[in-house]
């Protein structure tokens, strides 16, 4: 696997190939144009070899985007520390992917398999469950806040959701269009937000 590649692929060996060149057919070529001959070009051996492993170009691609997310997913909120700074960090690591320095290749894929859920309820599917994994996240450190006293009795999971919408729709922006906004200043905004709501003095 070359370095560029910015996630790691879980799978070694021939399947690890193939869904490595999927990745770079896609980018390449977008997701309406792309065939399996166009991702059999991309791997060292015959394209047949993709059959052996998936049905088709939705099947490939569904394993790619598993792979991808798997890449974004975040770490288990640790109860013994502070959860206002575990929750500033994780917000701080999302906002760094928009970062103009980081390779976003990887947002991009995500960012094209992500409009195409209509035509794919497993796309649909997957997704739904990575914002949920998001969502449930953000609202258990908010929870924790909450117990710990570092924060206001709000609703966790009204917050949660209004944190990740913003901070999707920043990630989205940053990958589809040329006036994404100063990460950082969005980032200083969300802390603001988090300082005046959810902070005790």
């Amino acid at each position: 696997m070359n370095d560029d590649i910015p996630f790691e692929i879980k799978s070694t060996g021939t399947k690890g190939l193939i869904i490595e060149s999927a990745y770079r057919a896609l980018l390449e070529h977008g997701y309406a144009d792309l065939t399996m001959q166009q991702i059999g070009e991309k791997l060292p051996r015959s394209t047949s070899i993709i059959y052996t492993y998936y049905d088709g170009k939705e099947d490939l691609l569904f394993d790619l985007l598993r792979h991808l997310l798997q890449w974004l997913e975040p770490e288990e909120p640790v109860t013994d520390a502070d959860p206002h700074e575990q929750l500033l960090s994780q917000i701080g690591v999302l906002l760094n992917l928009t970062n103009e320095r980081v390779d976003r290749n990887g947002l991009v894929t995500i960012a094209v398999l992500r409009a195409n859920t209509q035509q794919n309820v497993r796309f649909q599917e997957e997704f739904e469950r990575i914002d949920t994994v998001y969502k449930n996240h953000f609202s258990t450190l908010i929870e924790l806040g909450i117990e710990n006293d570092r924060y206001r009795t709000v609703d966790p999971e009204t917050v949660a959701s209004y944190l990740y919408s913003t901070i999707l729709g920043q990630i989205v922006l940053s990958v589809t269009t040329h006036e994404s906004g100063d990460a950082a200043s969005i980032e200083h905004e969300i802390k603001e937000y988090i300082r005046s709501r959810l902070l005790r003095s």
